[in-house]
């Protein structure tokens, strides 16, 4: 009988967002096999959790959870049904059939606020000589912002499922080669507006550029994505030829004007110091 072992290699498999809830291991050849919902490795309360090895509980202050299984062997007769509450009232029933060696992306969840959440995993095998093990997992959600703009433009987009993935320390590590190799691309100003194309759109300041200090700064620009997702009100970005003003208005959070207010804002920018946009740019994914 082979059985599964979960690596610390696995890291490199999971997405920076993802809060990897529990890697369930599955393994199979011509006699009985086991299938394990393995637990994780704690993290840092302000970085995402990866879920690997035989710890079962994690702290973070993102909101988004992913859940792996992890398969290893001859699995090519096997089929596994996955049932995974998520200690909010949601849940979610997955059907994996033959699954290929190494980790599956079954399935994603964003929680709204923090709290302490038990997630639990059941493993029915359906067919094959294979046997599964459930799992309990406690997930903890502290302030999903933490008075960072970062943060705060993370778990902004990832409640809506959308993903801009971690690794800079500070907003001006969110370079426009950073953003292309994490399925962000630039959009630049065209006809007195910025091109959104429906989409969710992240502005981002260079150190020490149009107010900002030398981490940087990003923030959500309300476009027709976020006046509908978001709930945000104003104008999508705008140039008045007859100022030669651009107008932007933001979904942001810790501008550092008060450091003791963590609270999320909207804001408008305008005036000259605008008028060329230098400093700062537009991503959207």
């Amino acid at each position: 009988m082979r059985r599964l072992v979960t690596r610390p290699k696995s890291l490199l498999l999971i997405a920076a967002l993802a809060v990897v809830a529990a890697m369930c291991t599955i393994s199979t050849a011509n006699a009985a096999s086991s299938a394990s919902a393995a637990p994780h490795d704690s993290a840092a309360s302000d970085t995402p959790c990866n879920f690997v090895g035989t710890l079962s509980a994690c702290e973070s202050t993102d909101p988004y959870v992913a859940y792996y299984s992890h398969a290893t062997g001859n699995t090519s007769q096997c089929t596994f049904i996955f049932g995974i509450t998520w200690g909010d009232g949601g849940s979610v029933t997955v059907t994996q059939t033959d699954p290929t060696d190494g980790y599956h992306l079954l399935a994603k969840h964003t929680y709204a606020g923090p709290g302490v959440y038990t997630i639990t995993v059941t493993v029915l095998v359906a067919a094959g000589n294979c046997t599964g093990t459930n799992s309990v997992h406690t997930f903890t959600l502290t302030n999903p912002y933490n008075c960072s703009c970062v943060t705060y433009v993370r778990d902004t987009l990832a409640s809506q499922e959308i993903t801009l993935d971690g690794g800079p320390a500070t907003a001006s590590g969110y370079t426009e080669q950073w953003m292309n190799k994490h399925g962000w691309h630039r959009v630049k100003p065209r006809n007195g507006t910025i091109p959104d194309g429906g989409k969710s759109m992240v502005m981002v300041w260079d150190a020490n550029q149009k107010g900002a200090y030398g981490d940087g700064h990003m923030a959500i620009v309300v476009t027709a994505w976020a006046r509908s997702h978001l709930g945000a009100s104003g104008k999508s970005p705008w140039y008045n030829y007859h100022t030669k003003q651009w107008n932007i208005t933001v979904l942001q959070d810790d501008w550092k004007t008060d450091p003791s207010n963590c609270t999320p804002a909207q804001h408008l920018f305008s005036g000259s110091s605008w008028g060329n946009l230098s400093g700062v740019n537009f991503y959207i994914p």
